[in-house]
């Protein structure tokens, strides 16, 4: 990821729990630390124009914590938040629930390090009520290449996967893509206020009317 954005002139910041020395090499900086316990201080001198949260709140004890400091945070820089996570509402894991199956496993939406599970809806309500403003919503399909490999078979079913997510993007979505800014705060708007010159007091109005 930091390669191909640094090969579109991006300047990354990388944190991670554990960070490669290749992806250190192509970052700016980067912070190792484990994103349930991560000091959002340490961030506050970076002013970032668009922050990837991809695949990382199903992986969080709170992400409800993680998504509040995180807009405390950049209220100010106002980035756009680019958030993906797999749709627990997909297609197949409806009818393997209709055949009693829920198995967890080693990829995938239910992959089994995967502590928070979302639709559409519950995502959108969790942004929502963590202060963030949604600017753009997509439905992700089958990473069919990455199983059949890249050829015609593979972006035949692609193809048909998108047709089918213009449809209905809450069934036949594989993974959903969120984009999001972060509202102000309550301090912010607090402080613009304290800077508004007051009005003029009109003389006219100061005295007593008797009717």
């Amino acid at each position: 990821m930091a390669g191909a954005l640094r090969e579109k002139g991006v300047r990354t910041l990388s944190i991670d729990r554990k960070i490669e020395p290749s992806t250190k090499e192509l970052s700016v900086s980067c912070i190792e630390s484990d994103l349930d316990e991560l000091t959002f201080e340490r961030l506050q001198k970076y002013q970032p124009d668009r922050v990837l949260l991809l695949d990382i709140l199903e992986h969080l004890r709170s992400p409800e914590k993680f998504l509040i400091n995180l807009r405390t945070t950049y209220a100010k820089a106002c980035p756009d938040v680019i958030v993906t996570t797999g749709n627990v509402g997909f297609i197949w894991l409806r009818l393997s629930l209709t055949l009693g199956m829920f198995n967890y496993g080693k990829r995938g939406i239910l992959d089994e390090d995967h502590k928070r599970l979302f639709t559409f809806r519950s995502l959108r309500r969790l942004l929502e009520s963590t202060g963030f403003a949604i600017t753009d919503v997509q439905g992700i399909p089958v990473p069919f290449p990455l199983a059949f490999g890249d050829n015609r078979f593979s972006r035949f079913l692609l193809s048909v996967n998108r047709a089918l997510i213009a449809l209905l993007p809450s069934v036949f979505s594989y993974q959903i893509g969120i984009v999001v800014r972060p509202k102000a705060t309550l301090e912010m708007l607090l402080t613009k206020v304290s800077t508004i010159s007051p009005l003029p007091i009109n003389e006219s109005f100061t005295q007593p009317v008797l009717v």
